[in-house]
Parts: C-alpha cells; sequence; structure tokens
C-alpha cells in the first residue's frame, strides 16, 4: 500500500512541476484544458451516436 501511496504522491508532483513549466500564464493553462474538454466532449457525442 505504501508503494501506491508514494507513485501517487510522485505523479502529483511531476504533474504540477509540468504544468508550472509549460504553462507560465493560468489563462493559457485554462484554456488549453477547456479546449481538450471541448474535444473530447465532441468525440463521446461523435461515439455515442
Amino acid at each position: 500500500m505504501s508503494k501506491t501511496k508514494k507513485f501517487k504522491t510522485e505523479s502529483k508532483q511531476l504533474l504540477h512541476l509540468m504544468t508550472h513549466s509549460i504553462y507560465t500564464q493560468k489563462e493559457i493553462f485554462l484554456r488549453d484544458n477547456l479546449y481538450q474538454m471541448q474535444v473530447m466532449q465532441l468525440i463521446s457525442v461523435t461515439l455515442c451516436l
């Protein structure tokens, strides 16, 4: 169980580092995430039809 927690912590830290190194402005980060969500929603709607 401790390995799982350690991995989750390391993953969270890595994600934090990646987002802060790539996205220096929060607006850009939010815009990109919103765009990705829109694309995923379109894909899911398309696949359901």
